[in-house]
């Protein structure tokens, strides 16, 4: 039986009613154009459902393949920022399974989350990940770096920060980190020459290398 569409609720009803079942509102007679966007409807259902199936995924599997893993990844860092560190690790490790472009970028936030929850060696392990899927990822080199330097391997660390470096080369906070690094090996030089590098280049860690010169006795 034909169909016509309640101008009000938007539902389908039959031709031949005078009052929408739904809403109860007047109906117009059946015509060809209000029979028109039920037939589309049809049309554009029976398209996707081919698409979906010429694909050979669902619609569940397109979502585990990139939906749900960002989110996962937006409910892990949301986690994350509430301090629920394991509960965002578990979906960081959500994320990462379902092996979408992405992945690399969900090892650096779990990563991050074991690094706030104290586990240096699973943090330093994830940003190992994220690096040799994206090694130009110069923020997860350079947080490598700082978690080497906690750990006291600074030779580690300085090699970090300088590959961060060769990257951007005018980042203050690298500069900054690589200062802190050879000051603890007791480079005295090489640590002046970065904080210097840092003041002046004048950005957000120039007021930090200013302080730290000051403890050297560098004006």
């Amino acid at each position: 039986m034909s169909e016509t569409i309640c101008p009000t609720c938007h539902t389908a009803q039959y031709a031949t009613a005078k009052f929408c079942s739904h809403c109860g509102a007047t109906l117009q007679p059946a015509t060809s154009a209000s029979r028109r966007p039920t037939l589309l409807k049809w049309v554009l259902t029976g398209v996707a459902a081919l698409l979906v199936v010429s694909a050979g995924v669902g619609a569940l599997g397109w979502f585990q393949l990139g939906w749900g893993a960002e989110y996962y990844n937006n409910q892990a860092i949301k986690l994350s920022r509430k301090r629920d560190y394991d509960g965002a690790i578990q979906l960081f490790t959500k994320a990462i399974e379902m092996k979408s472009d992405k992945q690399y970028a969900y090892y650096a936030g779990r990563a991050s989350t074991y690094a706030e929850k104290g586990d240096l060696d699973m943090a330093i392990a994830d940003y190992d990940q994220t690096i040799a899927m994206e090694p130009s990822h110069w923020t997860a080199i350079d947080a490598r770096g700082l978690l080497h330097l906690q750990k006291g391997a600074v030779d580690q660390a300085i090699n970090d920060f300088t590959e961060a470096l060769s990257y951007v080369p005018s980042s203050t906070t690298y500069h900054y980190h690589r200062g802190l690094a050879y000051q603890q090996k007791g480079d005295r030089a090489k640590a002046i020459a970065d904080f210097r590098k840092a003041v002046e280049l004048d950005g957000g860690d120039s007021d930090k290398a200013r302080e730290q010169l000051k403890k050297l006795g560098v004006n």
